[in-house]
């Protein structure tokens, strides 16, 4: 592949949460293991239940994917595998994002409203490839990117505070963040310390 002239970040969201949400369901299924007793078998459906809950957030964390523009390709890889495809660029017939609201919350309590986006990229043989990493600030810088690679009007510039727009691009959900990071770590202490006590 040529020279990279633009990579895409994944939202801090996706990281944060795929990667503590299998922390927490691991911890809670190990709490539930733990708490069986008299060898009642309609108890393990928890820890088997959290187990499974724990393996999907760990592969959606894995299967998280960024996308890569040379001058003349885009390239779609996993940021935690060994695993890509590289497309021409020329073979790309569009790039759109759309948006949904995630209603976090219950009907009892104040729902909190978290943006979902997802971006499709569009082949011309009809091939379709949905991502969900790419967040609104980021979305525009790489539509910026792709018109310039494709119709050459200018040269790619990198955007100024990288850093600061990432963290905007996540702002929406940085309560749930901080809650899941708070409740992991915890009840991982928590149960260390149990563990700890009892040994």
């Amino acid at each position: 592949m040529d020279k990279i002239v633009f990579r895409s970040s994944p939202r801090l969201f996706i990281l944060i949460t795929a990667f503590f949400g299998s922390i927490f369901m691991g911890l809670l299924a190990w709490l539930s293991w733990q708490g069986i007793q008299n060898n009642n078998r309609w108890l393990y459906i928890f820890p088997a239940l959290f187990g499974a809950l724990s393996l999907y957030s760990l592969f959606l964390f894995v299967n998280i994917r960024v996308v890569r523009f040379s001058a003349s390709t885009i390239q779609i890889s996993h940021l935690f595998a060994p695993i890509h495809r590289t497309f021409p660029l020329h073979e790309v017939k569009s790039i759109s994002q759309r948006t949904k609201k995630i209603d976090v919350g219950s009907r009892w309590s104040h729902v909190v409203q978290i943006p979902y986006f997802i971006t499709v990229v569009t082949f011309t043989d009809n091939r379709v490839v949905k991502l969900n990493s790419i967040g609104a600030i980021e979305y525009e810088e790489l539509m910026r990117c792709f018109n310039k690679l494709t119709r050459g009007n200018g040269s790619i510039v990198p955007p100024k505070k990288k850093f600061v727009r990432y963290l905007l691009d996540s702002w929406d959900g940085l309560g749930i963040m901080i809650l899941l990071i708070i409740l992991t770590t915890g009840l991982g202490i928590a149960l260390i310390g149990h563990y700890r006590w009892i040994k």
